[in-house]
């Protein structure tokens, strides 16, 4: 009886009933479980998935009032109440152990609302109850609908645990009443569930970030919450990666198990976190995968694998590796993935209306973080210190990941002073491990990281010996110089393909320009960060396609690339002409260079002078970088001591480096870290948040039309003719900028065209 009644009750507009929609919600919530078992201990709290079980199973109730059907069926505006402060009423059904009832009341009815929406603004607990309509909301429910759901209730619920072994939620004693007598006390339940809620609130207010219950708390909502959302969006079955062993990964690579380097047995064989220390291009990637693998065994259901990296081509270009050659199931994450996502399924020969709809799926689960593996920026992990919203779902999906930082030098004292601090508290309060990578490294970075790690893992000597590839040259004046142009073109004559590095955008046009006039536009390639997405995307593509045919018998290529290609695509080129910049971000140049160290040794070339560097470096390091150089001209670069040239290039002004990145960790500590409170997502914070990022996007006025139409027909697609500039550059032409209310868009009146992009 009590199912044909509810059968007739939604849980959402598109006709899924309650029931159907709350069973959904308990079987993510097992999967969240059989993924994260560990969550329990992080949290603190060994009921965790006690409390979070019948929160799940009561979330919902509410939405059986009257008021609140008509309106899922179009029949009503919406309602003026809140659906989950109704379904506190239930509490009252079930004899639950007096410490639980305020946490499982929390979690019905924090489910959508911050705490500050429900009991300080909607219903204020100092208010009468019939002041607050209550009362009334409480007439809502149909008498055949209460006393139905007071039936599933009694039964559904012991039936679902015992079919699916949750055995962590206990069956408390239920209290069957008629449904009159019920109703007579469903006002005054609501009012003590929040009440009690309240109380929590306050008491959680009083206690440190760092408190046993505010983690719980925390952890609790999050994975509420994340079941929920995930149950709504249809989410497939969640599944936990199996990373490959040894034999495995050397199948997928192509290499025998004796091939595998020392730095990558050593990765597999480590214990707890670690920083590993390679050259590029010596496979720190499949050695985090064995460095996953071993977590892995050693404990079983580990959670996430999550793979941080600084640069959104990176990013892109890995995903796409792990799910091609590794078999992973990875979310892509970063504020262009959604347009990344669609041009690959573009690419697949899939319509623009199916590219669309399946990127928007994928972007869509990768942020509720369904996949098991991400690839993502630190930004997207500092979303959860700063409490954007659904920040406690984010916390609950990094507590006890397994973390894999790559290019930790590539950001700057201050910021990394929030990623340092960041990488912490993951270590330390939210049971996660780390496995921090690089190439090249300085003593006080390393300084920093030591702490956070059981151990360090370096490739061992012959590795660097075997990585012997380059050749320091230095040349004498700029790019625009004889000397320069002339090796250039000499290279280009003799059938190589060529990197030259430039500082800055402007003059990376201005280069191009002159090069393609004498060497021709086919030979000649232009990529910087100033492009629409879809340019750019389709600028990078195109030159991995020409690098790849370069291997057969394609023709060789000039490409002139600004700080975008340090650590983008894996490009392979012949040689590098390059001006100056400190160590770090030449060696990430070279790096695009002879990756395998295949073709012998090559020359790298670092010209003396630069065109305008547009303050984009510190002159003191980039003095210091050319006289180290100077020193090694005419050799071969040791990539064994790489690590005692950056020290050099620090010698004297490291403290300065500390400094600003331990006043960054302190701030962050203070700011974020020390001020977390679960149910209580911040717009002060959301504002420091958005501090961090110099720069906005800007559509060119010649795209406007192209703009306009594919709104209409492809939205995914109109936001790749986007271009970003920094806040420097937008301050700076603001004359040329107007904003677009209705498209909520800068439109740019500066020159643009897909071969040279934005013109500043």
């Amino acid at each position: 009886m009590a199912r044909k009644v509810l059968n007739r009750v939604w849980a959402k507009s598109s006709g899924e009933t309650l029931v159907d929609h709350t069973l959904k919600v308990l079987s993510v919530l097992r999967q969240i479980r059989e993924r994260s078992p560990r969550l329990a201990v992080v949290s603190g709290e060994p009921r965790l998935w006690h409390r979070a079980f019948w929160a799940c199973v009561l979330h919902d109730f509410g939405k059986a009032a009257a008021g609140f059907q008509a309106y899922l069926r179009g029949e009503a505006p919406p309602w003026k109440h809140r659906h989950e402060v109704l379904s506190l009423a239930f509490l009252q059904a079930l004899d639950l152990h007096g410490d639980d009832i305020p946490w499982i009341a929390a979690g019905i009815v924090s489910h959508h609302k911050d705490a500050k929406e429900i009991v300080e603004e909607r219903y204020n607990i100092s208010i009468e109850p019939e002041h607050l309509g209550i009362e009334s909301l409480c007439r809502e429910l149909p008498e055949d609908v209460l006393a139905s759901l007071i039936e599933w209730l009694g039964e559904a619920p012991r039936r679902w645990i015992a079919e699916n072994g949750f055995s962590d939620a206990v069956v408390p004693h239920f209290h069957p009443q008629p449904p009159a007598r019920f109703r007579a006390g469903m006002a005054g339940a609501v009012m003590a569930a929040l009440k009690g809620y309240d109380s929590l609130l306050q008491a959680l207010d009083g206690l440190e970030a760092a408190a046993a219950e505010n983690v719980f708390a925390i952890i609790m909502r999050g994975i509420i919450r994340q079941a929920d959302c995930l149950a709504s969006a249809d989410s497939p079955e969640l599944q936990s990666a199996v990373f490959p062993d040894r034999k495995a990964l050397s199948d997928r690579i192509g290499i025998s198990e004796d091939e595998l380097m020392a730095h990558q047995e050593g990765a597999a064989s480590a214990s707890g976190s670690i920083i590993l220390s390679a050259p590029t291009g010596s496979g720190k990637t499949e050695a985090s995968l064995l460095w996953a693998r071993s977590r892995q065994t050693r404990r079983p259901a580990q959670g996430h694998l999550i793979y941080v990296l600084p640069y959104q081509a990176s990013l892109n270009a890995l995903s796409k590796r792990l799910r091609g050659t590794f078999g992973l199931d990875v979310a892509l994450i970063h504020s262009r993935s959604l347009a990344a996502l669609y041009r690959e399924v573009l690419s697949e020969g899939r319509s623009s209306g199916d590219a669309e709809r399946l990127a928007r799926r994928a972007d869509s689960l990768a942020r509720l973080h369904q996949p098991p593996v991400w690839c993502t920026t630190p930004y997207h992990l500092l979303r959860a210190a700063y409490r954007l919203p659904g920040y406690e779902s984010l916390w609950a999906s990094l507590a006890g990941a397994l973390v894999v930082v790559d290019e930790v030098h590539a950001y700057e004292p201050g910021r990394m002073g929030l990623f340092v601090a960041m990488l912490e508290e993951l270590r330390m309060r939210w049971g996660a491990e780390l496995c921090i990578m690089t190439a090249t490294m300085p003593s006080w970075l390393r300084g920093l990281l030591r702490p956070l790690v059981d151990a360090e893992v370096s490739a061992a000597p012959d590795v660097f010996g075997r990585f012997r590839r380059h050749r320091v040259e230095l040349v004498d004046g700029d790019l625009f110089g004889e000397k320069a142009q002339g090796i250039i073109g000499s290279e280009l004559a003799s059938g190589h393909s060529v990197l030259v590095g430039v500082n800055t955008v402007k003059t990376a046009q201005r280069l191009w320009e002159e090069l393609a006039g004498v060497m021709g536009d086919e030979s000649v390639l232009l990529i910087h960060g100033r492009y629409t997405s879809r340019d750019r995307l389709a600028r990078e593509g195109f030159i991995a396609e020409r690098l790849d045919a370069r291997k057969g018998s394609g023709s060789p290529v000039v490409v002139v690339a600004t700080q975008v290609v340090e650590v983008s695509l894996d490009l392979d080129f012949d040689t590098i002409v390059t001006e100056p910049a400190p160590l770090e971000a030449l060696l990430q140049r070279f790096g695009r260079v002879n990756r395998k160290g295949k073709k012998g040794v090559v020359p790298v070339r670092v010209l003396v002078r630069s065109v305008d560097d547009g303050g984009v470096y510190e002159a003191g390091l980039v003095e210091k970088a050319l006289s180290i150089l100077s020193a090694n001209d005419d050799k071969v670069i040791d990539e064994a001591t790489v690590g005692d040239w950056i020290d050099e290039m620090y010698r004297g002004i490291e403290d300065r480096f500390t400094s600003k990145a331990r006043a960054s960790i302190k701030e962050f500590r203070e700011s974020a870290l020390r001020t977390l409170r679960a149910f209580q997502s911040s717009e002060e914070m959301r504002d420091l948040f958005d501090e961090l990022f110099d720069g906005t996007e800007v559509l060119p006025a010649c795209l406007v039309d192209e703009f306009r139409h594919l709104r209409e027909v492809a939205p995914i697609e109109a936001r790749s003719l986007l271009v970003p500039v920094s806040a420097a550059q937008a301050r700076r032409h603001a004359d040329s900028m107007e904003w677009n209310g209705e498209w909520f868009v800068r439109i740019m009146d500066r020159p643009y065209d897909g071969d040279r992009g934005l013109m500043l």
